[in-house]
């Protein structure tokens, strides 16, 4: 019978033997065991030497109208959307635009909504779509998120835009509230004095102050309720706010039409004209608080 520690010991003599024979022959071949040592460093190299971690720059044709109001704002804003857009200018025929994607002689091809306006109006998305030649899954993939990035910034122009169209119609606004504010100074002057005609011409003209204005000022309170509700402000709607005081204005104005319906004190009319005084001063300071707005 065998002895086991006998056993052992002829597999680690012929291990060692092995290793012996490989070692010797390593050491013969000094090019092998460069080869061995150094490979793995090269392929590295040569993989970083080739790496860019910079996004690729992407030939864009845009595919618009001839003429129409879309080709004009995207002459205007493509060329500065970003570093990574390459603009390559507009055209009205799609087929050579495609022509041309497929010669490679453009990276991407960007269809503009046929009636971007009329779309929007219906309550759908005016779409723009992208055409690419990649086949690539990475630069696919890198692609969707460009297009992702440029119409986002985009979207945020347009709202900038649109911020600061309404900050420009504000003087009209502003000066609908001082016409506002005179009549319900003339209001509590007529009261003061018993003039029971002059109240209700003032009452009647102040109707008109808030209801324009009312009107006028749906865009900014939009804009200021959009910034309260992101920033979790506690503030009170303006919306029901500019509500209310329509509903003072047209309440009062019924009272002063029928003066028998409240008895022969004014008090409470005066009452009532100061609290819209009031709601006219909230909504100044609103409006200052918008026109202040820095559109981006």
């Amino acid at each position: 019978m065998l002895n086991p520690l006998k056993a052992l010991g002829k597999i680690i003599i012929r291990s060692a033997a092995f290793i012996r024979k490989e070692v010797f022959t390593l050491v013969r071949q000094p090019q092998l065991l460069l080869t061995l040592v150094l490979g793995p460093f090269l392929i590295l190299l040569i993989f970083g030497v080739g790496y860019r971690n910079e996004a690729p720059i992407l030939d864009t044709l845009f595919v618009a109208q001839p003429g129409s109001q879309v080709e004009e704002q995207i002459k205007v804003y493509a060329p500065t959307l970003g570093p990574q857009l390459a603009f390559s200018g507009v055209t009205g025929d799609l087929e050579s635009a495609f022509e041309r994607l497929s010669r490679g002689d453009i990276d991407l091809v960007v269809v503009s909504p046929a009636d971007a306006a009329a779309t929007i109006q219906q309550g759908k998305q005016a779409e723009f779509q992208l055409y690419h030649a990649e086949i690539d899954p990475y630069q696919v993939n890198y692609i969707k998120y460009f297009g992702e990035i440029y119409i986002g910034e985009v979207n945020r122009r347009v709202l900038e835009a649109i911020t600061a169209q309404g900050q420009a119609e504000a003087e009209d606004l502003r000066q609908e509230l001082q016409a506002a504010k005179d009549n319900t100074r003339a209001i509590q002057q007529a009261l003061d004095a018993s003039d029971e005609l002059a109240t209700q011409q003032h009452t009647a003209s102040l109707v008109g102050n808030v209801d324009r204005i009312a009107l006028a000022m749906g865009a900014s309170l939009a804009v200021l309720n959009t910034v309260d509700g992101m920033v979790g402000s506690e503030n009170t709607a303006q919306e029901i706010e500019i509500t209310s005081l329509r509903e003072q204005v047209q309440a009062l104005n019924g009272a002063v039409k029928n003066p028998n319906s409240t008895g022969t004190t004014s008090d409470p009319w005066k009452a009532q004209v100061g609290e819209i005084a009031a709601g006219l001063d909230s909504l100044e300071s609103q409006l200052a608080t918008f026109t202040q707005l820095e559109p981006a």
